[in-house]
Formats: C-alpha cells, structure tokens, sequence
C-alpha cells in the first residue's frame, strides 16, 4: 500500500535557515566616565554567549543597553536550495526505510507552510498567541527558502497553522494510509504513523496511545 507523506515544513525552513548563516551581536550602551561626556559604544560578538558575559562583566543593567541580532548569511541561493532538497529527500529516505518494515511505500508527499493568518491570533485575547516568539528573528534566508518550497509545490495554509493541516488530513485519512513528518511532539495526539526528522525516529501511535 502507498503511504501518503506529510510534512510540517515550517520547521525545516528554521533549520536549513539558521544552519546557512552567522550571527552577529550588537550591543549599545552608554560608558560613563568621570571627567568625560557620555561615550556610546557599540562592541559586536560572534555568539551570544560572549555578548552575555560582556553584559555580566560590565555589570549592566537590562534598561542601560539594546542588544541587535543581525544574522549574515554563510552561503548563496543554490546552495541554500540544495539544502532545502537534501532535507525533504533526507525525510522521504528515512520514512521509506520505516514504511518498508510494514509493508508499505511512499506514496504522494505533500509539503505545507504556514500562510499569513492564523484563527488562534483572533481568540487570543488574554495574551498575545506566541508572543513570546514576537521579537525572535528569522533566519537570512527566510523568504527564499519558502518561496522555493511553494515553487516546489508545497501547500500554503491560511487560516490554519501547517501543523494542523497535516493532523486533520492523517486524522481523516483511513488508519495507516498516512505518515505525519514533523518535529512537534504534540501532534503525537493524531493516531497513525509518525516520523520525527530531528531526532530520525519513526513509530506507529495506536488511538488509546494518542488519547493519553
């Protein structure tokens, strides 16, 4: 039986993203001295650890100082775009080895991303729904790399986040007929087939499992 692959790929943009890049850490702050006007200064640091003991040697307050992430990219387009492939060709391997054990083969594979809108932003109204993520950076290569993915033939939710796309299409799907790729483990509440492409582990999730 052909086994239709599903991939959250939002993940898969992050990871091939900020694999493709360096970071750099700005931080501006003001360096009293006696004697002298106020000296802004701006030092920048190849990781965040070095920029973090800075802070902490200078003593510094989180009010008397901004620090700016600015990511430079470590690679061009093609090689950006081979990465993308070799990551999606590297899930569709291992989900084959795995579907191979029950019998089985891969049969279509179908790529999602997130679109723009998200029905979880209009009913969060304690807070703001990951808004801790607000300020976190994308990687350089965040656009290119979706765009190449759509170009590819992946699908764009709206409204929805990829991640519940590929849950309702296996939760809908008759048993066994599907594999979720993803590396949230909280879809690990769909029954069915799963496959993790961060940890490169595979299992079959029965319903009283999934309902735990």
């Amino acid at each position: 039986m052909a086994v239709t692959v599903l991939i959250d790929a939002d993940p898969v943009v992050y990871r091939v993203g900020f694999s493709l890049e360096r970071r750099t850490y700005y931080v501006e702050y003001r360096d009293v001295r006696e004697g002298q006007p106020d000296l802004v200064r701006i030092p920048f640091f190849h990781n965040a650890a070095a920029r973090d003991e800075f802070i902490r040697l200078k003593n510094l307050h989180p009010d008397e100082y901004t620090s700016t992430m600015v990511p430079v990219p470590a690679a061009d387009e093609a090689i950006v775009y081979g990465r993308v492939k070799a990551t999606l060709k590297d899930i569709e391997h291992h989900v084959g080895a795995y579907l191979y054990e029950y019998g089985e083969e891969i049969g279509e594979v179908k790529v999602f991303l997130s679109g723009s809108t998200n029905f979880r932003n209009d009913v969060a109204t304690i807070t703001t729904y990951k808004g801790s993520r607000l300020n976190t950076p994308k990687p350089f290569w965040y656009q290119e790399i979706r765009d190449y993915m759509i170009r590819k033939g992946a699908s764009v939710t709206e409204g929805i986040e990829a991640d519940d796309a590929v849950s309702m299409e296996q939760f809908q799907a008759p048993e066994g007929t599907t594999i979720i790729c993803t590396i949230d483990k909280d879809l690990r509440m769909i029954p069915g087939h799963h496959y993790n492409y961060h940890r490169k582990t595979a299992e079959h999730i029965k319903p009283g499992a999934a309902m735990r």
